[in-house]
This record gives structure tokens, C-alpha cells and sequence, in this order.
């Protein structure tokens, strides 16, 4: 499955995901139909809404 969610940018924030679900980011949208406005790990200012999956 795919998860669109909320991302600040930082790395840190997408390590812990693909350490706690083997999620990575796999696409950035130009325009999402739906735009997060709080980063899925820490909670700050979403500065992307960014699809996450897992790589089988």
C-alpha cells in the first residue's frame, strides 16, 4: 500500500519511518489532492505531502 502523508524534509524524520515501517519516500505530487500540513514523525510544519510505500 501507499501512504500520502505530511513531511518536514529532514532525514532524520525519514529514517525513522523506514526504520519503524521500511517505508521510503517515493514521490513527491506537483499538486496532491490533498495537501498535509503536519510531518507524520515530529509533528512540525509539513514542508511536502509525500507518498510512502514499501519496496517488495
Amino acid at each position: 500500500g501507499f501512504a500520502l502523508v505530511g513531511w518536514c524534509g529532514s532525514e532524520a524524520c525519514e529514517k525513522q519511518v523506514k526504520e519503524e515501517t521500511g517505508a521510503t519516500s517515493r514521490n513527491i505530487p506537483f499538486e496532491p489532492f490533498e495537501h498535509k500540513t503536519k510531518c507524520l514523525v515530529c509533528g512540525d510544519k509539513a514542508q511536502h505531502t509525500v507518498v510512502f510505500a514499501r519496496a517488495y
